[in-house]
């Protein structure tokens, strides 16, 4: 939780893999229960080749990962950036 934050900026180290499908990214609503904003496996992570930075419109942000344990890759490294934060 970034509190007085307006949104969160999620975006993934280039490096990220997954094994596609089977290891899955969830970026939720608020909590890691809340409702599903984007899921994310294989190198579909935001901030990695193509795909954009996503956004989400709130100081929390919920980040869920599942694997079910079969193969390797190399991961993955997420970073978190707050805007609209108020001036200490």
């Amino acid at each position: 939780m970034f509190a007085g934050a307006t949104s969160i900026t999620v975006s993934f180290d280039p490096r990220s893999k997954t094994e596609r499908v089977s290891d899955m990214f969830t970026i939720r609503e608020r909590t890691r229960r809340g409702r599903v904003l984007r899921s994310c496996s294989g190198t579909d992570f935001p901030g990695v080749g193509d795909v954009p930075d996503f956004v989400v419109e709130s100081n929390k942000v919920g980040l869920k990962f599942e694997s079910d344990g079969s193969n390797q890759d190399w991961g993955w490294k997420v970073t978190l950036t707050p805007h609209g934060m108020p001036s200490q």
